[in-house]
């Protein structure tokens, strides 16, 4: 049973089905980029300018982060409204749609730049005794982000319509070669002494770039696109928000679980903690952010299975797309939760190691990872309401969890940690599944199968080694590496049995006959 069956022959060219795999290769080979220079900058701003001021970039972060709630999760509906027109063949529909989020985006941008200025000049000085000296600078960056963050609002539609459209080799490209640039000017300023506004500057500068290319992009994407603010309509406003508001309440709840808990780490441990959190929080976020992008290819292809009444698209992607997702990303959490600790002294130095950090985190953040191209799927349907209430109950409960723990029991990261990644673990392991499966019409037991219980099967061998190859590390380093090179032997044998499929499997097997018939006769 194949990720994308076939669908009926309405389906305009820009189908999403054709052009999955593609898609995906894009989204995470242009994320890429930005994973390389989130390596490399903190690990300059650390030794350039020392890791309180890497504490108050992170906290400046968290801080706009809030901004871009004003936009009421609208610019989101976009790609799933624009998807769904284009599969109607309905250019009115899809006008009067963009238009109204446009103006919409228009105005709330404007309300962002106010809340930034704000921000900075009368709610930042309640953190005075924490910030200390970088009170002025953390003023900047939030002044110059917060204007980023607005003007970004006003013109990410365009970017939506463009992913809407399926041309996500547009959007990742646009997107890798402005993670490049961005590196390299931030690196460039570091090197050159320049501080933390600099740095907020030149991300402000590039960032904005990127979305006026997506801009001027849409008019050879999506040329029957005609953007009019005179078009717009209160009806279709409302038609939207209502979708709109259900894919809000997510990020209302990655909100207070992520960045609540950096305000609540700078206000108990300082800045300093929260730079050590971050990083090892930065790691799990990466990994993250792949699983969403790959989750939000998933938004329009459901979109259009759902305006086709194609019940079978539907199970089929929701028994195939968690079970990929799964398979790629245990082998990277057992990896890391052996060796983080390692991983993360090498990366930013012994300061920043808190034992058992990183390995509570990567326990907590595996059901979360499955689930995003489950959640997508669900947005794509609008069938994600009810998921939206369970992760800001959630989210709720890790917040006031963290408060209690922090100010009553005076918890530390590890404390943090596990306020963290409990509530979502509840959520997305067991909740989400059990809804999507009951929505789309799916056996859980065959879903529990495929998702979770045979990859984590065919990587027990893999996890075992690594486990053991770290407890013969010091003493015994050539078998260390013996038994994690075994260990990984068995993983792929199991992988290429159980879970690549069949016509996939044939193809690498018979590629593999060639180069060895073609070695024996010494060509």
């Amino acid at each position: 049973m194949g990720l994308l069956p076939s669908v009926p022959k309405t389906v305009p060219e820009s189908s999403g089905r054709d052009c999955f795999g593609r898609n995906v290769a894009f989204a995470w080979g242009g994320y890429m980029v930005n994973v390389i220079s989130g390596f490399l900058v903190p690990r300059l701003i650390s030794d350039q300018l020392g890791q309180v001021a890497l504490g108050v970039w992170d906290f400046a972060w968290s801080f706009v982060s809030y901004f871009g709630l004003v936009q009421l999760g609208m610019g989101g509906s976009i790609s799933r409204y624009v998807a769904n027109f284009r599969a109607k063949n309905d250019t009115d529909g899809l006008n009067r749609s963009v238009s109204t989020i446009a103006l919409f985006q228009r105005s709330v941008g404007w309300l962002a730049l106010v809340l930034a200025a704000v921000s900075a000049c009368w709610i930042l000085p309640v953190f005075e005794e924490r910030l200390g000296d970088q009170l002025e600078s953390a003023r900047w960056v939030i002044l110059i982000l917060g204007t980023q963050i607005s003007i970004m609002i006003s013109l990410s539609v365009y970017g939506a319509v463009i992913v809407g459209c399926h041309r996500w080799d547009l959007h990742n490209t646009i997107s890798a070669v402005s993670y490049g640039f961005m590196a390299l000017g931030m690196t460039t300023i570091l090197m050159l002494g320049g501080g933390l506004e600099l740095l907020a500057f030149v991300h402000c500068v590039i960032m904005v770039g990127a979305e006026l290319v997506r801009r001027q992009l849409v008019k050879r994407v999506c040329p029957e696109l005609v953007v009019r603010f005179r078009i717009a309509t209160w009806s279709t406003f409302v038609e939207q928000s209502r979708y709109s508001i259900k894919s809000l309440v997510p990020s209302i709840a990655n909100l207070l679980s992520n960045q609540a808990l950096s305000l609540l780490i700078v206000a108990f441990l300082g800045p300093a903690s929260l730079a050590i959190f971050s990083r090892s929080r930065g790691l799990m976020t990466t990994l993250r952010t792949l699983s969403a992008k790959f989750g939000m290819i998933v938004v329009p292809i459901a979109s259009e299975f759902h305006a086709q009444r194609n019940r079978e698209g539907l199970r089929d992607a929701l028994l195939t797309t968690p079970a990929i997702i799964s398979s790629l990303v245990l082998p990277i959490l057992f990896a890391i939760g052996v060796f983080g600790d390692q991983l993360m002294k090498l990366w930013m130095g012994q300061a920043y190691v808190q034992p058992g950090l990183i390995a509570v985190m990567t326990v907590g953040i595996y059901a979360t990872l499955v689930q995003e191209p489950v959640w997508s799927l669900l947005s794509g349907m609008n069938c994600h309401g009810r998921i939206a209430i369970a992760k800001l109950i959630a989210a709720c409960i890790s917040a006031i969890l963290l408060a209690i723990g922090l100010w009553g029991f005076r918890w530390g990261l590890l404390g943090a940690a596990s306020c963290f990644v409990l509530p979502q673990m509840v959520v997305d392991g067991f909740i989400t599944p059990w809804y999507a499966c009951h929505v789309v019409g799916v056996s859980k037991l065959d879903y529990l199968w495929r998702t979770f219980v045979r990859p984590i099967l065919c990587i027990t061998p893999f996890g075992a080694s690594l486990a053991i190859g770290a407890i013969l590390n010091g003493n015994h380093p050539l078998l260390a590496l013996s038994t994690i090179g075994g260990g990984s032997l068995l993983c792929f044998l199991a992988y290429l049995k159980w879970l690549v499929p069949h016509s996939t499997r044939n193809i690498l097997v018979d590629f593999l006959i060639r180069i060895i018939a073609k070695k024996s006769m010494g060509v």
